[in-house]
């Protein structure tokens, strides 16, 4: 959290967001961080995975959001063994108050969006976006292609988002070591576990602008 908070302060954002998957492990350190950057301003949030709906990123819009999400990753816990949440469509209906969304589509995602964006956008609404995250794969024009049928036909509107997970792309050897012990394996056997390029890091302002005119186009940056 903190290389992230430094990096994004050097590279001139206005707001970072930590969603650590199922917990908000490292908020306390980001918070802390941010503190030698005024001007940098810490979205608290988490990716939540139910069991019944793809994933989606919750972040708190007030203390009154930050109680609803940190009730939700509460009740995930005590209802799994230790280390693992197990969530349901209904646990996220019932603590979605002042809290934004976004919804993390599947690797593989086909030209039909699943039902549960159906049920996302009823609890959700304005609140809401189907997130596109790009990292310069072979099939990121149809994905976006797919993403877009998807928004279409759902009426959540599309936003680009990066996906991030390390601060510069030098850390992708230490997130290769980290995924191969999550996995039980080494790195040289973990193969396609591993993250095929070095893109989901922070991007410098240009870099994004450029990319997301490419991907959007500019009358959509």
């Amino acid at each position: 959290p903190e290389e992230l908070v430094d990096r994004a302060a050097e590279l001139g954002y206005a707001a970072l967001a930590i969603t650590d998957e199922n917990s908000l492990a490292g908020v306390v350190r980001a918070h802390t961080a941010a503190k030698s950057h005024p001007r940098l301003k810490i979205l608290i949030g988490a990716e939540i995975t139910p069991d019944d709906a793809p994933p989606i990123a919750l972040w708190a819009q007030n203390r009154q959001g930050y109680g609803q999400l940190c009730g939700l990753i509460t009740r995930g816990r005590r209802r799994a063994e230790k280390g693992s949440c197990r969530l349901t469509l209904d646990d996220i209906a019932a603590h979605s108050d002042n809290l934004s969304a976004g919804i993390v589509p599947p690797g593989d995602c086909g030209d039909a969006p699943p039902d549960a964006l159906w049920d996302y956008r009823e609890m959700f609404g304005r609140r809401l976006s189907l997130l596109a995250e790009l990292h310069r794969g072979p099939r990121d024009e149809r994905r976006l292609a797919q993403l877009q049928e998807w928004s279409r036909q759902t009426r959540i509107p599309l936003a680009a988002a990066g996906g991030v997970l390390f601060h510069s792309p030098g850390r992708k050897a230490l997130q290769d070591v980290v995924t191969a012990i999550r996995h039980g394996t080494t790195v040289a056997g973990a193969g396609e576990l591993l993250l095929p390029n070095a893109e989901r890091h922070l991007k410098t302002l240009a870099e994004i602008r450029a990319e997301v005119s490419c991907a959007f186009g500019n009358d959509q940056w």
